[in-house]
C-alpha cells in the first residue's frame, strides 16, 4: 500500500554470503536500469554469520544518495516501504514473485525465500521462470538477465505466466501470479547477460561497469576504515594514508575444495612473488608502496607466524571491532581496507577478492592473483 500506484518497482532477496550478496544487489540494480523500475533494496543478511548479527542496512554500507544520483533513479530500502516493527502486529502480506531458483536441482521445485521477506513479513507465492530463461542445465543455476528483463513488459510477462504454475505461499497458502507493480525475484546472484560466462570476472561485465563501480562506501563506514588504517600505521589524522598493497588470502573454507587439506592452497613463495610484482608495477607508475596489509580467514596461528614481518594485519579481536560496531564489521571493514590499496593481490575464485580487485583497478591501481588447485610449478 505504500508503493505509489503510478510507479513500477523491482526487488529481490539474497542469502549467499557477504560479497555474493553485494553482487546480487548490483545485478538487481542493473536489472532496474534495463526495466526502468525503481529498485527496492533489502538489508544485508547474516547468511555467513550467526543470526545474532542481525541485519545490516544497505545504506550503512554504500552511499545511497550518491548512488541514486549516479544511476539517475530513486532507490528505496525495504525499511522505507514497510517497518520491521509492523511484524509485532502480525500483518503478513502475500505477494507474487518469480523464482529463478526453483528450476534447477538444488531448488527442488521451490523458490528461495530467505531472510528479507521473513523480516518484512512477506508471504511469497513463487512462479518458476520458464526453462528457456535459464541455462537448460539442471545443474547450472544461471539465468539470462536479458530474458528476465522481458518479464517487466506485458506481452512477455503474459506468455511466461501462461507457461508456469504459481506455487502456494508457505504461510497463507496464497497462489498468486508474479506482481507487475512490484517485479520481484528470489535470487539474482546467478543472473548474467552472456551465456556460458561468470561475467563478474570479465572486463566487459555490464553489472560492474554500469552499476558496481558507482557503489561507493558510505561516508561513516569509510571514516571508520580510515581511523583503523591511521591507527595501524600510527599516522596523524591530518596526514594522508600512505600507498599500500592490500592482500586477501582466502583459505579456511577453501579446504572443502582441497579434499579437507591445504595442500592445494597457494604457497607463501607464490604470494611473495605476486606482491613483489605488484610493487614493481606501482613503481613503474611512480607509486612507492612499501606497506602490505593482509586479510585472511585463516585461523592457523602457525600460518600467520610464517608470514614476512613486513606483512601487517588489522587484528579485529585486538581492536574489539565486534564489541564496538557489531558482528558485521570485521568483514565489512576488511572489504574497505582491501579496496583502498594502491595495489592488490587476491585469491583466485574468491568473490571478496574479485570485488576488491575491481575497486583497486577502478582507482587506477594494479592487481594480481594467487592461484591454487593444480597450478603448474612454473606459475607459482
Amino acid at each position: 500500500d505504500n508503493l505509489k500506484p503510478d510507479k513500477q518497482y523491482i526487488t529481490g532477496w539474497l542469502s549467499s554470503g557477504w560479497t555474493n550478496d553485494v553482487m546480487t544487489y548490483t545485478n538487481l540494480l542493473f536489472l532496474s536500469l534495463l526495466t526502468e523500475r525503481i529498485p527496492v533494496l533489502g538489508p544485508f543478511v547474516p547468511s555467513h554469520l550467526s543470526p545474532s548479527a542481525g541485519y545490516l542496512p544497505f545504506s550503512e554500507v554504500f552511499d545511497l544518495p550518491l548512488l541514486a544520483h549516479e544511476l539517475h533513479t530513486p532507490i528505496l530500502e525495504w525499511s522505507d516501504v514497510k517497518r520491521v516493527e509492523d511484524d509485532l502486529q502480525g500483518e503478513r502480506e502475500a505477494v507474487g514473485c518469480w523464482s529463478t531458483w526453483a528450476g534447477w536441482e538444488w531448488g527442488n521445485g521451490q523458490g528461495r525465500s530467505g531472510w528479507v521477506p521473513d523480516t518484512f513479513d512477506l508471504d511469497v507465492s513463487y512462479t518458476p521462470v520458464p526453462q528457456t530463461y535459464d541455462s537448460h542445465n539442471p545443474q547450472d543455476p544461471h539465468v539470462s538477465l536479458a530474458r528476465l528483463m522481458t518479464l517487466s513488459f506485458s506481452s512477455s510477462r503474459s506468455l511466461a505466466i501462461a507457461r508456469s504454475v504459481p506455487l502456494p505461499s508457505p504461510l497463507l497458502g496464497a497462489t498468486l501470479p508474479p506482481s507487475d507493480h512490484l517485479l520481484c525475484f528470489d535470487l539474482l546472484y546467478y543472473a548474467r547477460l552472456v551465456e556460458g560466462k561468470f561475467e563478474w570476472e570479465e572486463d566487459y561485465s555490464p553489472a560492474w561497469r554500469l552499476v558496481g563501480r558507482k557503489m561507493r562506501w558510505a561516508p561513516l563506514l569509510l571514516q571508520k576504515a580510515e581511523i583503523y588504517l591511521r591507527e595501524h600505521w600510527q599516522i596523524k589524522h591530518s596526514d594522508p594514508i600512505p600507498p599500500y598493497i592490500s592482500v586477501h588470502m582466502r583459505r579456511a573454507d577453501f579446504r572443502a575444495y582441497c579434499n579437507g587439506t591445504l595442500e592445494c592452497m597457494p604457497t607463501l613463495h607464490q604470494l611473495e612473488r605476486r606482491v613483489s610484482s605488484v610493487r614493481s608495477q606501482l613503481l613503474f607508475l611512480g607509486i612507492s608502496a612499501p606497506y602490505v596489509l593482509l586479510t585472511s580467514d585463516e585461523t592457523d596461528a602457525s600460518w600467520w607466524a610464517s608470514l614476512p614481518p613486513t606483512y601487517g594485519q588489522i587484528n579485529h579481536t585486538l581492536y574489539r571491532t565486534e564489541e564496538k560496531y557489531g558482528e558485521w564489521y570485521p568483514s565489512v571493514l576488511d572489504s574497505v581496507f582491501l579496496s583502498l590499496g594502491s595495489g592488490f593481490v587476491g585469491t583466485e575464485g574468491s568473490t571478496m577478492s574479485l570485488l576488491a580487485y575491481r575497486r583497486v583497478r577502478e582507482r587506477g591501481g594494479v592487481g594480481e592473483w594467487v592461484r591454487w588447485k593444480g597450478v603448474p610449478e612454473g606459475e607459482l
